[in-house]
């Protein structure tokens, strides 16, 4: 086992010392910012989707990490919003979540076939790229405007607009290899681990890039926020997805943005994290104070430059992660934790029944296209389902578990 370990860890490991140093990436487009012009005025009200990974909901936020999120809730109330008090996810992964939220039901009645012995997370991508939301805002006469995100299964490359930050690539940067998220996970997870230890004392030709992808994190996330206000300008009608991977971990910014360094290899995942659980909510909320306030100002641009008000979701596919790290007794479960997420809805102009307390992601756009839109999606019963990451599809309901 050992001998087919090491043969294993060869051809990541050969990849990464033997990459050529690669060519810059080609720019892509930038965001338009275009004033609409006489007689192309929009008719109908553009639709910003916009998810913030992992955001806790606001009384976690306090009982968990000891956090007071009112200034945030107020200054989006007082932009409009409505907030569901309650709010819970249906699934605690992002995939599940992300494809039940834009598909408007259930992975059940998504996806029938599906194993629960599967691993393969190849149907929940094309569900989330292909899905019902999208295909009904084409049918609308909506152009779909995405944003890299660096998260394989939510990328809308395809999109009428799909907008990236321009990287200079790592050899541009003085580094020769930098490590993909699979990469970081292999080398964190396995006796390569030795070599990021190492990795200040390798000579810089050949040494591992660490900090790049956690570089290219944080430009996505800016270039998401800073562009978001500039989509408002389109003089086309828009539905804009923006899938926001942050306070989620990694943890790339500290409170003011500053840029955070590390020495662990990039990964997506809630883990590994060598801390414990008091900083994990000091960082993870460190990063909440940064999106609020980049995200009350972009807000304010989307609506100063909306020609018709428009129709705006803050949704995050579920909450934070912290109870299972090492500390005090926690006040909440993991559970509760984790399916605590965070909604926020602005429809001006539409007339939405009073918000479900307990509103949850397969619900959201469904209150949308009928409260705005007229179709006919009536409200599904709020249900929360748990899985592992190695069987996601196999779901036991938490429902009952959940104290609000």
């Amino acid at each position: 086992m050992n001998l087919i370990t090491a043969a294993l860890l060869c051809i990541p490991l050969a990849t990464l010392l033997l990459a050529a140093p690669g060519q810059p990436v080609r720019p892509t487009p930038q965001p338009s910012a275009g004033v609409p012009q006489p007689g192309q005025e929009q008719d109908q009200p553009d639709i910003c989707f916009i998810v913030v990974d992992g955001y806790a909901r606001q009384d976690i936020l306090q009982s968990v990490h000891g956090f007071d999120n009112a200034p945030f809730i107020q200054g989006l109330v007082s932009r409009g919003f409505t907030l569901p008090e309650e709010s819970r996810s249906n699934y605690p992964n992002t995939a599940l979540s992300l494809a039940t939220a834009l598909n408007l039901d259930y992975l059940p009645a998504i996806l029938p076939d599906l194993d629960p012995e599967s691993r393969d997370l190849a149907p929940l991508q094309e569900a989330i790229v292909d899905s019902h939301a999208r295909r009904l805002a084409e049918d609308l006469g909506y152009q779909i405007v995405a944003f890299a995100r660096g998260y394989r299964p939510s990328e809308w490359t395809d999109a009428d607009a799909y907008l990236q930050p321009y990287t200079q690539g790592a050899a541009a940067r003085g580094i020769a290899a930098p490590l993909t998220p699979f990469e970081g996970m292999l080398f964190e997870s396995t006796a390569a681990r030795l070599l990021l230890e190492a990795n200040a004392l390798l000579p810089p030709s050949i040494r591992l890039g660490l900090d790049a992808p956690y570089q290219a994190h944080r430009a996505r996330i800016d270039f998401a926020l800073e562009g978001l206000g500039q989509i408002a300008a389109r003089p086309e009608p828009t539905f804009t997805f923006a899938h926001l991977i942050i306070p989620h971990p990694p943890f790339v910014v500290g409170p003011d943005g500053q840029a955070l360094t590390h020495a662990t290899a990039y990964t997506l995942g809630d883990t590994p994290f060598d801390g414990n659980r008091e900083e994990y909510s000091r960082r993870y909320t460190d990063q909440v104070t940064y999106l609020n306030a980049r995200l009350l100002a972009a807000l304010d641009q989307i609506q100063a430059r909306s020609y018709i008000p428009p129709i705006i979701v803050i949704l995050s596919d579920h909450g934070s992660g912290a109870t299972p790290l090492p500390g005090p007794t926690p006040q909440v479960n993991y559970v509760e934790e984790r399916f605590a997420n965070f909604t926020a809805l602005s429809l001006p102009g539409c007339a939405p029944a009073p918000l479900p307390p307990h509103l949850s992601p397969v619900n959201t756009l469904r209150l949308v296209f009928s409260s705005c839109f007229g179709r006919d999606y009536p409200l599904l019963e709020d249900r929360s389902f748990i899985s592992s990451y190695v069987h996601p599809y196999d779901l036991r309901e938490v429902t009952d578990q959940l104290s609000n």
